[in-house]
């Protein structure tokens, strides 16, 4: 995904096709990253990223609890990351034909244009984020004041040793 090129096999829309393809995966990795471009658009970005995550999590063999809701809150911010990037840019200018948020992203931005206008669209927009980001990550987010006070104690810290003196002892 991260060597993405919407100029890659199998888009129909490019010719010519260029050879050899630019994703460092080859046909197969073109293939792949068309499809989930094509169908989620930059809402698979989120979808691998917190797929990583939990691998990550599982390699060190630490715990999900409540992979339901992880679930949910997860297909909650494709969809919507899938939404926003077609609200924000509904003529595509670049890329593939289909915009920014594929198929999914259309679907959902234009029921959202359509029955709740720009502002209502973008109120379900950050309520649909934060929702989604509770339900896939609540954990980090309790975590999150403990590391911000983690973070402000290390560079207090930083600074208290940049702004002592310096003694320079005489030969």
């Amino acid at each position: 995904m991260l060597t993405y090129s919407p100029l890659d096999w199998p888009n129909t829309a490019v010719w010519p096709q260029i050879e050899p393809v630019q994703n460092a995966c080859g046909r197969a990795g073109a293939w792949f990253s068309f499809q989930f471009m094509y169908y989620l658009g930059v809402g698979s970005y989120p979808l691998f990223f917190m797929l990583t995550v939990a691998a990550a999590m599982q390699l060190m063999r630490r715990r999900m609890r409540d992979i339901a809701l992880r679930c949910t809150g997860l297909m909650m911010i494709v969809c919507i990351t899938s939404a926003a990037a077609a609200l924000m840019e509904p003529t595509p200018t670049e890329g593939l034909v289909e915009g920014k948020g594929g198929i999914v992203g259309i679907a959902l931005a234009e029921f959202l244009r359509t029955n709740l206008q720009t502002f209502g669209a973008l109120l379900v927009v950050a309520t649909v984020y934060i929702v989604g980001f509770l339900l896939a990550a609540d954990e980090v987010l309790v975590l999150l004041p403990r590391l911000v006070r983690w973070m402000r104690g290390r560079i207090l810290e930083a600074v208290a040793a940049f702004r002592a003196p310096v003694r320079f002892v005489a030969r």
